[in-house]
């Protein structure tokens, strides 16, 4: 809009504006009550000096301090400061330490059931940051971002730091001996011949579980249950159905020259998800031009259907569909000899139900007949058992 730099119009006259000159639309429309406020926009005396006779003795850098004092005071109040003890010098200095040089312990990461090599790193004492060991012969000083964020749960205020006892509908703290006391009592005057349960998650550390069985020994009643919320035990059993083996073997990834995922994130979230990525990579050399390709047929996006070079979107339900028309149409093609009757499962059929690249799958079946002895199809575990038997017959 139009402007002047000293409030008047191009005539010089305050009073009659020019109708070219505006700085609003009630000023363009001459609204009475505007230009009313206009005419008293300054009071009678408002530019006069100011009687400080009336005023508060209060300066302003008294202000000031008053204000920040304030602030700090509501901060303070809305945080729950804990406190940190006091620092304390060494009377008798440990022969290992040295103050403001760090040292360094080899440990196993316990935050899942890969059991990860680590390097632990400490001042004083205090384990402050964790990192992989180059040394350990499976992970090679690779870690994950959960190994890492494992060191915040020595830290974490809301842990658990005592037992707890059930009284009613709650969990009460009691004290560590009060707790050893009971317990040792219960196991040692009113168990007899009942069932001692011990529940605990998966057991990866060597002593933990000669401690449990020595306690099986002193008890033989007890009985030890070990539960992974996420597991391989459909897989397993899948192996063991087919092969009579015990578990699913370890995938020599860096061999495999075609990698079919079906709904498995082998590089993000699977068991032994370390050693899987840098076998993977291994078959990714630029320097010996050696390249794998992988194919990701999953119902949501991972890590692993990032890395794809070929990615198709299909339900879980219809992964054994999937695999049955995989199996049907290499037996077409003469590279598999199969007596199962598969003839039902199409994959023109697949195709069109869920709308999936017919290119991108003819690609992935002359990939395996290409690489046969080569190529590996590697199913998620929480597809159900069928879809792993199938998978294992297409293997």
């Amino acid at each position: 809009m139009p402007d002047s730099n000293d409030g008047k119009n191009m005539n010089g006259n305050s009073n009659n504006p020019d109708p070219n000159y505006w700085r609003s639309f009630e000023e363009l429309y001459q609204d009475k009550k505007f230009l009313e406020e206009v005419k008293s926009e300054f009071k009678e005396g408002a530019s006069d000096s100011p009687d400080v006779s009336n005023m508060s003795g209060l300066s302003r850098r008294k202000f000031l301090t008053l204000l920040g004092a304030s602030a700090a005071l509501a901060g303070t109040a809305c945080t729950n400061y804990r406190d940190k003890g006091e620092i304390i010098p060494y009377n008798k200095k440990p022969e290992e330490i040295t103050l403001g040089e760090a040292n360094y312990y080899a440990s196993t990461c316990t935050a899942c059931s890969s059991a990860c090599g680590i390097l632990i790193k400490t001042r004083e004492g205090r384990p402050i940051k964790i990192d992989g060991n180059p040394d350990h012969p499976v992970s090679k000083g690779k870690i994950c971002a959960q190994g890492q964020a494992s060191i915040m749960n020595l830290y974490d205020p809301d842990r658990l730091q005592t037992p707890l006892v059930k009284s009613q509908n709650r969990f009460d703290e009691v004290d560590w001996y009060d707790a050893d006391a009971e317990i040792i009592g219960h196991l040692m005057y009113n168990v007899g011949d009942k069932e001692i349960a011990v529940i605990t998650r998966k057991i990866v550390s060597p002593t933990e579980n000669k401690l449990l069985n020595d306690f099986t020994r002193k008890f033989p009643t007890a009985k030890i249950y070990s539960y992974e919320q996420f597991n391989e035990n459909t897989r397993d059993s899948a192996w063991q159905k087919c092969y009579n083996g015990s578990s699913f073997p370890v995938v020599k990834w860096n061999e495999a020259d075609v990698i079919v995922s079906l709904d498995a994130d082998f590089l993000g979230t699977a068991e032994n998800k370390i050693e899987n990525a840098r076998l993977f990579s291994e078959g990714r050399d630029i320097m010996s031009k050696r390249f794998n390709r992988l194919y990701v047929v999953e119902s949501n996006i991972s890590i692993t259907g990032m890395n794809a070079d070929y990615r198709m979107r299909l339900r879980p339900e219809a992964q054994y569909s999937l695999v049955m028309a995989l199996l049907n149409e290499l037996n077409k093609r003469g590279a598999i000899n199969l007596s199962l009757n598969v003839s039902s499962y199409s994959l023109d059929k697949l195709s069109a139900d869920y709308n999936l690249s017919k290119k991108d799958l003819n690609y992935l079946v002359d990939d395996l007949i290409k690489n046969k002895g080569k190529a590996l199809v590697y199913a998620g575990d929480h597809l159900p058992e069928e879809v792993h038997i199938a998978v294992n017959v297409l293997n």
